[in-house]
Order: structure tokens, then sequence, then C-alpha cells
């Protein structure tokens, strides 16, 4: 086995040539987790999810209140997705 492997439960993006839309970036996040350095990009993506039963989605105006690791309420307070949430509010 050799190069890298995908995460469980993580869908990895077609490259480039294949995607069937061009993702919009809105952010890029780098942190750290102990010893490793992580990039995490958040793109916008007009497409409805395929929600598995044990999942829901949760209203934007009730986000905030949800418990989440630091990052990703850095992410949630961000002025780019600040943006894209108000146009969709």
């Amino acid at each position: 086995m050799s190069g890298r492997r995908t995460p469980r439960g993580h869908v990895p993006l077609p490259p480039a040539g294949r995607r069937p839309h061009a993702l919009l970036l809105l952010l890029k996040q780098t942190y750290n987790v102990t010893r490793y350095r992580v990039t995490r990009y958040i793109h916008h993506v007009t497409d409805a999810p395929a929600l598995r039963p044990e999942e829901e989605l949760i209203p934007l105006e009730k986000v905030h209140e949800l418990p989440m690791a630091s990052p990703d309420r850095k992410a949630l307070n961000s002025a780019a997705l600040g943006k894209l949430l108000d146009k969709i509010k």
C-alpha cells in the first residue's frame, strides 16, 4: 500500500478537471492539532446535502448555540463565512 489513505467517512473531491462545477473557496484555515499542522478549506456548495437517517440540518440561527471545537467556532465566526450567511438569510 502506498500513498495517502482516505480517512473513514471522508469522500475526496474529484480532480479539478472532472468536477461538475467550480467550487468557490470561502475560507482557508490553518491550525495545530498536537504536533500536526492542519489546513482546512471551506467551499461554498449550492447543492443540497444528502443526509443519512441519523443526521439533521440545524437552522442558521441555532448553530451558534451548539458546542464545537475552537477551530470550528473560528471558522463559523470568520468574516468570509459571515458574509455568505448574511446573503443566505
